[in-house]
Order: C-alpha cells, then sequence, then structure tokens
C-alpha cells in the first residue's frame, strides 16, 4: 500500500524500496513485481521493468494488467507493434478494462488509424457509457476523419461528463463544438 502511494506521488526510490520488500516478503505474489516494473519504467530502466513483467507473467499467464504495462514498456522502446499486440492479449483478457482501451485509442489515434480508434472507443463506450476520456478520443477521431456531427455530440458528452480537474480541456471541447456547429449551419442549406 504504501508503495503505491508513493509511486502516485512520484516519489520513485521510496516506491522502489517499498516495493523490493514486499516481493522479500512474497516472492510468489505477482503484484509486487507488476508495480515494480511501472517504477522501473518511470525511471527509465526498461529491462528491468520487462524483467518485473516477466515474471509477473510466470506467476499468472493471464494478468491483464501486465500486457497492458508490458505494452507500455514496448511503446516507450519503440515497439509500437509489440505493444499493440500486448495490449490487444490485455483487452481479451479483461474486456472491461478501461485502461486498455484508452492506450489503444490513442495509439491508433495517434498513428492516424482512426477508423480502429472510433471501433475500439465505440466498443468500450458500448459497456461505460460514462467514460469521459472515451467521447473526448472519439470526438477527435470524428473530427480527423471530417464526421462533424458526431463529433459534435461527442465533445458534448465530454463536456457534460468530464470531472472539474478537467476544465480547461472541457472550454477547448465547447469552443471547438461551437465553431463545428456554426461550419455546419453555414455549409447546409436552410430547406424550408
Amino acid at each position: 500500500m504504501e508503495g503505491s502511494l508513493h509511486l502516485n506521488n512520484q516519489q520513485l526510490e521510496q516506491a522502489l524500496t517499498d516495493f523490493n520488500q514486499a516481493i522479500a516478503w512474497n516472492p510468489h505474489f505477482p503484484e509486487p513485481y507488476l508495480n515494480r516494473s511501472i517504477v522501473y519504467r518511470e525511471m527509465k530502466l526498461l529491462s528491468l521493468a520487462r524483467k518485473d513483467i516477466e515474471q509477473v507473467l510466470l506467476l499468472d499467464t493471464t494478468n491483464a494488467d501486465a500486457y497492458l504495462q508490458r505494452g507500455l514498456i514496448f511503446l516507450q522502446d519503440g515497439s509500437r507493434q509489440a505493444a499493440e499486440k500486448d495490449w490487444l492479449k490485455a483487452k481479451n483478457l479483461d474486456p472491461q478494462n478501461e485502461r486498455t482501451f484508452l492506450v489503444l485509442a490513442e495509439l491508433y489515434y495517434n498513428t492516424q488509424d482512426y477508423d480502429r480508434a472510433i471501433s475500439i472507443l465505440q466498443e468500450i463506450l458500448l459497456t461505460a457509457p460514462d467514460a469521459y476520456w472515451g467521447h473526448y478520443w472519439l470526438a477527435l477521431s470524428y473530427d480527423a476523419k471530417r464526421r462533424f456531427k458526431e463529433a459534435i455530440v461527442h465533445y458534448e458528452s465530454f463536456i457534460r461528463l468530464a470531472p472539474e480537474e478537467y476544465f480547461e480541456h472541457r472550454v477547448k471541447m465547447w469552443k471547438r463544438a461551437e465553431r463545428l456547429k456554426e461550419w455546419i449551419n453555414r455549409k447546409t442549406p436552410n430547406i424550408k
């Protein structure tokens, strides 16, 4: 518990000490290895992070979080295809893990594979319709595909659902949605 608190506060050296102690206490429990791999990844010690993930997978071959983390390590190491393969494995092992959908959506969006981003985001929004980040990435993906009416719906959903700490993002999304509405109104003839 202490290690996770230190990790969340970016106190990496203390988190590393805590996870080392947890591993020494019970080397057959995968969670401390998984958490220590996150610390190593944050410290850019990717070979050590990968070694810990391999240990997690030896202890539990169905640990979706391990595949998610290993995918992040692969991506940080420049191997997009290996990252995607692990994230898809994580998605299949735990189809309710919203974080897996998020990293896949970001990957597809950032590589301009908007159709796959849209598909993965639609999938998660079926089970988690209030996932504000899903609406965020879906709005951006639809916008990139010039499917503006659909983008507006998801910009507005993000604005409605995102927590207060995302106020600046909400304002940007609102401005973009309003510009798209104006553009659509100019392009659409008034039919009476």
